[in-house]
């Protein structure tokens, strides 16, 4: 018990909640910013070079602590550096630190700090975070030269961390100075989570006394310097009444942490002094705050709004943080120059140190509140007017697209003030000459950003449904505008220094913000001129940054009206000339481009420029969502190559990330569409449809249930349906995939073309073949109308085409477009190429229906030579080698024959196809084998097998009148002729064209065969 004069009852019941001895010392942030060293057990000083958890190497120690060490380390897999820190405790420690980060990666804010996992080493827990150069919010605010402005401005950025924490339902209960981290590129983060979790009354009163207690332990300080808070093992000084004397409490509760940590922050005291915890305590609950010896020129309206926010009762608080928030952003004068005084706030310490006048950028004195507020209630107005002259399902999907996107534009221009807010205040000691440049890139950055927003508003003067969806799927690549002001690494400022400039931001023209913009709402070929003309205007500058900037958005557009190898070609430009010059976001995005338009058809090119796009993504968490994207891009590219485990653990780390960072349901779907095609190849068809439903959950939560994107998900199920063997459902998911991609935003274009190419193959499946053709015939006029560059899509239709036509025996014309796709296949990717395959065997099929047997084994051959040059594994190896098999058998080659089937079966298995529909083929086979070696029971078997493979009701017709043909065949032979007429009766009813049936039955049983 405390012995010193003025201790009474009341100091051992009443204490803050949550403050006890070591949570005071457990503050991520207060670690990473260097806390005084202490005392540490010998395991947790990790020597530099050390690996923890197989994956994150130490490099250096920040600091101690009185519950563990923080160090930098490098996160090897991804190469990017993080902050570690290492606990003393076990067990308990454990599980209250993977809550801590359960709690967090709920959260997804520039100004949150990002906790990215909790591992243990040696025994000991491990928190992973994002590295933060800087300090504490309390260090920081003592740097020489700070301005109350500038904190103001720091503290706003504290304000939207809480604010988001609040709205997910999380409360702080511990904001303090000690956990706000500011970085070395100005931008505040809320930091220390881990007593965000309620506790009893109980619970409470252990705490209470616990602090008291080790208030007064002779291990630490017992009498602190009242200038630095901190060291008092609880804190209490910016604890809300109500926490302290209950543990029910709410949001209002940080909104008094808050004011009490900025009154301490731009007077220099604080608002509830004392000369111990137990004093301060009853200073708050009696709500005597002092006046500051000196107002320090902090204007009176911000002393107003911090007072009210320390109101001893919360109902006489703000409503919630963001109306706090909007207190201190927009004074009484709506002046910005009020709000960040233009003078010594950016370049006066910096002025200072050069012994010159404080110098400022004139930008500074503009309004930090652009006014886009007010400008998106018309354009809500009028779609709303819209929506109404719609029918219901119709109209609210635009009014559920338009909210989802009238709160992404203003999350952006919350986020442009507070950046520009903060590129205005922030100022650093020692600012070099590149320094200089860079604050005025931050500027030019974020002009190019005021900008953009202006034109994305202006394409919504006069909104249209397809404006809006196109904008909301576009809105998930904005970048966002904190981002402006983050540290520009060191080559890149050197080469700012050089050549002027180190974000394309600086040099974007008006036709460049317009062409981006119009591309935001949908209208691709006005992007596209737009794109040409400002490429001619940049290539007149003769700067290769804006001359990058120009391609790799015509690049885009060019991708949208299917002008793919151009695209292609400008992409590839783009990066090279973003290298030369050091622009890196250009350079990462048309890497990535590149990366994703190879992925699919050329896994050896996407994996290419993977590690060029890699190179670049620098920032954690902004560059999260690309990172998740290029994982599963990379997964795409190692499953085509047959290299599943890597593949697997790709998608695993995507997951993980998307999960940490909160990437947008977009991109994260991505994933899960790599997840579907692993386990369709896998034969995981269950599994498969819960991805492909997950994808679509994520899609609709991003983009609403009646959006064009979501029609990617349908397509995804009608994928794994259509494997599985269920052509009728796998038909009526891609006609829901279609109906969304020619809604609004989609309309003609690659997505609707493929998918009707899609359907076509599944009506010839299931027996529709005339329809096939009237869907092929409507994507050949859309690829005529819209000019499409549809080389591959063409390949595709010419396989369906043929299909449908040899699905209606018109062998001649089938053969045609076999034909076609061959050369097409080949002109494409040459004729050694695996893609290759698929057409010879369809040409090889039409030759044996046309009879034309020795052009048949010449494909069939050359489809073998290709197979047997991949590795073992391939999903098409089982149809190469049963093709190949038939041949034989024609050939009255039994035993070669056999081999085939047998070498189809045993890729079936290798490839986890086996157990489906596709075990028919060799069954098939190898009944037919055993039935010319005279052995008809046997046979028997082998079609029974097939029978079970194609039981289903959406199996292919011609496949089940074959097989009918075949065991009517074998049961005759054993004697069983009624049966055997009975199949032959029974398949010729569903099949009544198939010749090769209707002649055996006719020759068996004249007059037995129904009628046509």
């Amino acid at each position: 018990m405390d012995e010193r004069p003025g201790a009474s009852v009341r100091d051992t019941l009443v204490t803050p909640s949550g403050s006890s001895g070591p949570s005071s010392d457990d503050s991520l942030l207060r670690a990473i910013a260097g806390a005084p060293p202490r005392a540490l057990g010998p395991a947790h000083l990790l020597a530099p070079g050390v690996v923890v958890a197989d994956r994150y190497r130490i490099e250096a120690l920040l600091g101690t602590g009185g519950m563990g060490a923080v160090f930098r380390a490098v996160d090897r897999r991804l190469q990017r550096p993080v902050a570690l820190k290492v606990h003393h405790g076990r067990a308990a420690s454990l599980v209250r630190l993977r809550h801590e980060a359960r709690l967090l990666a709920r959260l997804s804010h520039p100004n949150v700090v990002t906790v990215l996992e909790v591992v243990v080493h040696d025994g000991a827990p491990v928190v992973v975070m994002e590295y933060v150069e800087g300090g504490s919010a309390r260090r920081w605010a003592r740097d020489v030269g700070r301005t109350w402005q500038q904190i103001l401005a720091v503290y706003i950025q504290a304000a939207r961390g809480l604010a988001a924490a609040h709205a997910i339902g999380i409360v702080h209960r511990d904001f303090k100075p000690d956990n706000l981290l500011v970085g070395g590129d100005g931008r505040a983060r809320v930091a220390d989570f881990g007593l965000a979790d309620g506790r009893s009354p109980g619970e409470l009163d252990d705490v209470i006394t616990r602090s008291l207690v080790g208030a007064r332990d002779s291990s630490v300080d017992a009498s602190p310097d009242a200038t630095d808070p901190s060291a008092l093992v609880g804190t209490p000084a910016y604890v809300a009444p109500e926490q302290i004397i209950s543990s029910k409490v709410d949001a209002r509760a940080d909104q008094f942490s808050f004011c009490a940590a900025l009154f301490e922050a731009v007077y220099g005291v604080l608002p509830f002094p004392g000369n111990s915890a137990l004093e301060m305590v009853g200073h708050i609950l009696d709500g005597a705050r002092i006046d500051p010896p000196s107002r320090r020129g902090v204007p009176g309206w911000l002393h107003a709004v911090i007072v009210r926010g320390m109101a001893t009762r919360p109902e006489d608080r703000f409503v919630d943080m963001d109306a706090l928030r909007g207190a201190l952003e927009r004074p009484p004068t709506r002046r910005a120059a009020a709000f960040v005084v233009g003078g010594a706030l950016v370049l006066g310490a910096a002025a200072v140190a050069f012994g010159a006048q404080p110098q400022t950028d004139p930008r500074c004195d503009d309004d930090a509140t652009p006014g886009w507020t007010a400008l998106r209630a018309p354009i809500g107005d009028r779609i709303g007017e819209q929506a109404g002259r719609r029918t219901d399902a119709d109209g609210e999907a635009l009014r559920a697209q338009w909210t989802r996107l009238d709160r992404r534009l203003d999350h952006r221009g919350q986020a442009w003030s507070a950046a520009w807010v903060t590129a205005c205040a922030a100022q650093r000691e020692g600012v070099t000459a590149v320094g200089l440049t860079t604050m005025a890139q931050r500027l030019d950055c974020l002009d190019g950003e005021r900008r953009f927003t202006d034109a994305l508003l202006a394409e919504l003067e006069e909104p249209d449904a397809a404006a809006v969806a196109r904008m909301l799927e576009s809105s998930t690549r904005w970048d966002d505008p904190l981002a402006c002001i983050a540290t520009i690494p060191d080559d890149a400022a050197e080469n700012a220094a050089a050549a002027g400039s180190s974000d394309r931001s600086l040099t974007e023209d008006t036709v460049l913000l317009e062409a981006r913009a119009a591309l935001a709402a949908g209208r691709s070929v006005t992007a596209n001129t737009l794109a040409d003309l400002a490429l001619v205007e940049a290539q007149k500058s003769g700067d290769e940054t804006r001359i990058a900037a120009a391609l790799l958005l015509r690049a885009r557009t060019r991708f949208e009206i299917g002008q793919h190898e151009r695209a292609l070609d400008d992409a590839t430009a783009a990066v090279g000339l973003a290298q030369q010059t050091g622009d890196v976001e250009t350079a990462r995005d048309a890497a990535l481009l590149l990366a994703s338009a190879y992925g699919h058809d050329d896994p050896a090119q996407s994996l290419r420029w993977i590690p060029v796009a890699r190179r670049y993504l620098r920032r954690w968490p902004d560059d999260a969502a690309r990172q998740v994207e290029l994982l599963a891009i990379e997964a795409g590219a190692r499953r085509l190559r047959g290299e599943r485990d890597a593949a697997g653990i790709l998608l695993d780390e995507a997951d993980s990330i998307a999960g940490r960072a909160g990437v947008p349901g977009g991109v994260t779907a991505k994933l899960w569409f790599e997840r579907v095609e692993l386990a369709v190849e896998r034969s995981d068809f269950g599994v498969a449809l819960d991805h492909a439903e997950r994808a679509r959950g994520l899609l609709e939560a991003e983009y609403g249930p009646g959006h064009y994107r979501v029609g990617a998900a349908y397509s995804k199920l009608g994928y794994v349906y259509d494997h599985a063997g269920n052509y009728t459902e796998a038909r009526d998911q891609h006609r829901r995939a279609l109906a969304l991609f020619e809604g609004p935003g989609g309309g003609i274009d690659r997505r609707t073309v493929l998918q009707r190419v899609g359907l076509a193959a599944l009506e010839t499946l299931l027996g529709n073949s005339t329809q096939a053709l009237v869907e092929l015939d409507a994507a050949r006029a859309a690829i005529d109308a819209t000019g499409l560059d549809a080389r591959d899509i063409l390949a595709v239709e010419a396989e369906a085409r043929g299909m449908a036509l040899l699905d209606l025996e018109r062998f001649d014309e089938a053969h045609a477009a076999f034909e076609e796709l061959l050369h097409l296949s080949e002109a494409q990717w040459g004729s050694s190429h695996p893609a290759v395959r698929g057409a010879l065997l369809n040409l090889a099929l039409t030759e044996r229906s046309r009879g034309h047997a020795d052009e048949a084994d010449a494909a069939l051959v050359q489809a073998v030579r290709i197979q047997e040059g991949l590795p073992e594994g391939d999903p098409l190896a089982a149809d190469v080698y049963h093709g190949y098999g038939f041949a034989l058998l024609d050939r009255g080659e039994l035993d070669g024959a056999e081999v085939q089937f047998e070498r189809a079966t045993a890729a079936l298995r290798d490839s986890a196809r086996d157990g489906g529909v596709d075990d028919g083929w060799p069954a098939l086979g190898l009944g037919r084998v055993a039935l010319r070696r005279d052995r008809p029971a046997e046979a028997l078997v082998w079609f029974e097998r097939a029978a079970v493979a194609w039981s289903s009701d959406d199996a292919d017709p011609r496949a089940r009148a074959d097989l009918a043909e075949s065991t009517a065949a074998a049961l005759w032979a054993l004697g069983r002729s009624d049966e055997a007429i009975a199949t032959a009766r029974a398949a010729l009813l569903d099949r009544p064209g198939h010749v090769l049936l209707r002649a055996w039955l006719e020759r068996q049983a004249p007059g037995a065969a129904p009628p046509r």
